[in-house]
């Protein structure tokens, strides 16, 4: 059988994100924290491959958030200072706990993971040593994420929605 070859374009990759946005909360709500830390850190490669899509079509930059970023002209889109160190603050949190590879691990092997990376109880002021590491770092990553949603919605809406 013939493998048959997707092509994407920004918008495709834009209403991705929004979707995967929503459905990282609807899994925390739910409790299943290792695939909303998954799905939150797919979100945000989604929305940051909309906006690089939008300047040039390669797809080279593997999954790398930060390299994504750089590429996809999201910060220079940005010109509040404040805001825009809130922005890097927020990528910096899902570049510390969010790799593609999570979706291969199970529960035990995604703790491990955040507690050799040194994300696990205790690491968050605002969570008890006995919170669960999983919804802590789920959290964190989906509080990170408004951040990068909030202000990229507001962006692709003003200069990529086509005005009725």
């Amino acid at each position: 059988m013939a493998e048959v070859k997707f092509k994407f374009n920004a918008e495709d990759y834009y209403y991705a994100a929004l979707e995967r946005r929503n459905e990282a909360q609807h899994l925390y709500v739910k409790e299943h924290y290792s695939l909303s830390i998954y799905v939150t850190g797919l979100s945000i490669e989604c929305l940051l491959r909309a906006f690089k899509y939008k300047k040039d079509k390669t797809f080279d930059e593997r999954h790398d958030i930060k390299v994504l970023l750089k590429f996809s002209g999201f910060s220079e889109e940005i010109n509040d200072h404040d805001i825009q160190i809130e922005i890097h603050t927020a990528i910096n949190t899902v570049y510390a706990i969010w790799r593609n590879n999570l979706r291969f691990m199970s529960k035990n092997k995604m703790k491990k993971y955040l507690k050799d990376i040194g994300r696990d109880k205790g690491f968050y002021k605002n969570f008890p040593k006995s919170a669960d590491t999983l919804k802590c770092n789920s959290r964190k990553l989906l509080d990170a994420s408004y951040k990068i949603f909030n202000r990229g919605v507001s962006i692709w809406e003003k200069k990529f929605l086509k005005k009725k």
